[in-house]
């Protein structure tokens, strides 16, 4: 009897090894007929084709939003906005510029940067295309598809495009001060932004930036503050017949402060002054005109006097005061 219940343990044994084998065959035909019907390929394509959608809702959304800003705060709702926003997401995007007379321009936030000394800013810019037709591509596993602009309709081709990777273009951008012991200005590669570090010495300098692929270029101002130490007006005494000009000049001490001067009249009846000192005499009398930059301040005290009309030769004429 135990020779025999060792022979049924071989049998079942080898059972158990033939099932497992027959399991293993008939998985590998389940692979291979998956495979073969293109269920996998079907899978890997629905994947791609619900990517493409999310990026085209998402820059739908984006320019609608953009919109809604040129009517409320009247910015533009430009397709390089939403192009932008796509970068920020995280998108990579590819531009082709075609046309043979296709110019790159350069855009700024702003012309004109004001900064506090040793501290940092960074300002951004964009490509701005013109006399030529942009076509923009979205990188989805590893394959570039196109998004396609049509009258503020946005879509992306599920069809794969065979774009030449040498017509793509590649922003880069070259920045240059006139001043780099007041400004040093550097640009992050594939980023559209510069950032200004400004030195220990105030001023106003050029920084101009060049988009390489074009030579266009930019120029613009950047301001680094530097208080003013002292100011001193000239000349503080004055006589001005009324109905005439005469012209106050401040000097500024460091010569390079960037606080702006402010004039003012104790009594714009009898005198007034523009904003370059001159001052003008509107009636007979006297007024204080005070001239102020940041923490300091000087005056100077102006008589207005009657007008002098001479009538006659020189040698017999009379003056007369009105």
């Amino acid at each position: 009897m135990k020779k025999k219940s060792k022979k049924n343990k071989g049998i079942t044994l080898i059972a158990l090894v033939i099932t497992i084998i027959i399991l293993l065959i008939l998985a590998g035909l389940s692979i291979s007929a998956l495979t073969g019907s293109g269920l996998f390929q079907k899978a890997q394509e629905a994947t791609k084709i619900s990517e493409l959608k999310e990026i085209e809702e998402f820059a739908r959304i984006s320019y609608m939003e953009r919109q809604l800003d040129e009517i409320t705060e009247g910015k533009a709702s430009t397709i390089a906005g939403v192009i932008s926003d796509l970068k920020e997401k995280g998108y990579d995007i590819k531009e082709i510029v075609t046309g043979e007379n296709s110019i790159i321009g350069i855009s700024l936030r702003d012309d004109e940067i004001m900064m506090e000394k040793e501290t940092t800013e960074t300002i951004t810019y964009e490509i701005v295309y013109a006399e030529g037709t942009v076509r923009y591509f979205v990188e989805v596993q590893e394959k570039d598809y196109e998004i396609l602009f049509n009258n503020g309709e946005i879509t992306v081709k599920t069809e794969e495009s065979n774009i030449d990777k040498t017509e793509i273009v590649k922003t880069e951008i070259t920045v240059e001060s006139k001043d780099p012991n007041v400004v040093k200005a550097t640009v992050k590669e594939n980023e559209e932004k510069i950032i200004l570090e400004s030195g220990a010495t105030g001023g106003i300098v050029e920084v101009t930036i060049t988009e390489k692929n074009s030579n266009v270029t930019k120029t613009f101002n950047v301001i680094v503050k530097e208080p003013a130490t002292g100011l001193t007006v000239t000349p503080t005494e004055a006589n001005v017949m009324k109905g005439n000009t005469i012209k106050l000049t401040v000097t500024l001490e460091p010569s390079n402060a960037t606080d702006k001067v402010i004039w003012s009249s104790s009594d714009e009846s009898i005198a007034t002054v523009s904003e370059d000192g001159t001052v003008t005499g509107i009636a007979i009398g006297t007024a204080t005109i005070t001239a102020r930059c940041g923490n300091f301040s000087q005056e100077c005290n102006v008589v207005v006097e009657k007008k002098k009309v001479m009538l006659g030769d020189l040698d017999g004429g009379r003056i007369i005061y009105v």
